[in-house]
């Protein structure tokens, strides 16, 4: 899949999952469009494995592309810890400064890891080798 297919499917999961959100919650709406570059750029995160290699030359089984790191359950793993750590610190941020509108963590979490999963899902559909299932398989 090329890079453009995966940032439009993760847009399209998280405007979907977005939608349904606001469907559930009327008073906690998000923007369904703010949610969608989200999205694509979270489908894009499983590729920050070529900018290891080509930016730090970095080389070995785990910086390849598709690494255990990145195109993996452990992947998904590691990417949702982070946007829940980054989120909590910027509403942490915002209750310093007395903002009044808090990111909603774990619905936005849950929208943004289904997008960077879409690009996993998607790659692992391929001919070439993911390591979907790594750490189980």
């Amino acid at each position: 899949m090329v890079p453009s297919e995966h940032s439009a499917m993760g847009a399209l999961a998280a405007s979907v999952l977005t939608y349904l959100w606001n469907r559930k919650n009327p008073n906690q709406n998000l923007s369904i469009l703010v949610m969608a570059v989200l999205g694509a750029i979270a489908a894009r995160v499983p590729d920050w494995d070529i900018t290891l290699v080509e930016v730090f030359g970095l080389k070995g089984s785990n910086f390849a592309h598709r690494s255990v790191y990145t195109h993996s359950i452990l992947g998904i793993i590691l990417f949702s810890t982070l946007l829940y750590m980054v989120l909590i610190a910027t509403n942490s941020i915002g209750k310093r400064f007395n903002r009044t509108n808090f990111i909603s963590v774990k619905v936005v979490t849950f929208i943004l890891t289904i997008a960077f999963a879409t690009h996993i899902l998607f790659d692992a559909l391929e001919a070439y080798p993911t390591p979907t299932l790594y750490p189980i398989s």
